[in-house]
């Protein structure tokens, strides 16, 4: 079944909208069809596998440590060095991770 785009499925519903009242036209099975149609082909969004480190309290310990004593380093050159993002550096720095 092929999919439909947003454009197309506007323009199908106007049609049967435009029909609703001839006798001979179902409403109800147009209506489902473009319905059914109107779905993602993937079901799944893909994910990808986690790559970082698990933040710890030691890690967090040692990134604090880090930074003091390079406080020029960007918190993503930083992250990189303990192999997390420059997110993490910056919650670690803040204590809240």
């Amino acid at each position: 079944m092929k999919m439909l785009s947003i454009p197309e499925a506007r323009s199908r519903l106007l049609i049967i909208a435009d029909n609703i009242n001839d006798m001979n036209f179902d409403a109800e099975k147009n209506i489902r069809q473009v319905v059914a149609r109107m779905y993602r082909m993937h079901t799944k969004p893909r994910r990808a596998k986690p790559t970082a480190k698990r933040m710890t309290a030691a890690l967090a310990e040692n990134i604090r440590e880090y930074c003091k004593r390079f406080p020029e380093l960007s918190n993503r050159e930083i992250g990189r060095m303990f192999g997390v993002d420059g997110g993490r550096v910056s919650e670690a720095l803040q204590g809240k991770k």
